[in-house]
């Protein structure tokens, strides 16, 4: 004798990232496509990787002083990292990332650089 256990019907919700209306049946989806799901996503990822570099960056500008070396302005938004010496930009190339560029500042105690 065969058993047949009852199967869960389909059930419609709303999608949380273009409030449309789908169906969804055992696995319990967020999202009524990939394309959502990535977009909703991408947009959490990229509000954490702006946060991670404005903390890394804030930390580097309170190690160098926190002001322009020269006028003493303390705006974080308009300061930038200087390379005393020069050859920033050689300097800058040997790494893919922002974050990795500051995490080599931060890990050289900050020697070389000065804000401008």
């Amino acid at each position: 004798m065969n058993i047949v256990r009852g199967v869960r019907k389909s059930r419609k919700r709303n999608c949380a990232q273009c409030n449309k209306q789908f169906r969804y049946g055992i696995e319990h989806k967020k999202y009524c496509s990939d394309d959502c799901y990535k977009i909703a996503h991408r947009v959490i990822v990229t509000r954490c990787m702006i946060d991670r570099r404005n903390k890394l960056r804030g930390e580097i500008i309170d190690r160098l002083g926190g002001g322009c070396c020269k006028c003493g302005v303390t705006d974080f938004r308009v300061l930038q990292i200087d390379h005393i010496n020069g050859n920033g930009n050689i300097h800058r190339r040997k790494f893919n990332s922002s974050e990795k560029y500051y995490q080599s500042i931060i890990n050289n105690d900050c020697l070389g650089f000065q804000l401008l």
